[in-house]
């Protein structure tokens, strides 16, 4: 439990950079930009089945940005693709299964 604490703790902290960085680069007016982004998920009912199986999970994801002029542009294109990931307690799918 205190692995999965501090991981979360490390996780806020580097969401928090990573978005403070990405306000200061939207400042300076680019034509196309990467970002990242790190976000940390809890479903309480990951099988979306009557028995509730909770599971907490993290989702990776990367995004393309383009605009055709920094200053005013007429057009913009936005492209982000993410990896969802969660973990499921071993008991709890011998359960399911059973």
């Amino acid at each position: 439990m205190r692995k999965a604490l501090t991981a979360i703790l490390a996780i806020i902290i580097i969401s928090v950079s990573v978005c403070a960085q990405t306000k200061e680069a939207e400042t300076a007016r680019r034509r196309w930009w990467i970002s990242m982004s790190l976000a940390s998920v809890f479903d309480t009912n990951i099988t979306h089945d009557e028995q509730q199986i909770s599971s907490f999970g993290l989702v990776p994801s990367l995004g393309f940005h383009f605009r055709d002029n920094p200053e005013t542009p007429s057009f913009e294109a936005d492209y982000e693709v993410g990896l969802h990931r969660y973990t499921i307690p071993t008991s709890s799918i011998a359960s399911v299964i059973t």
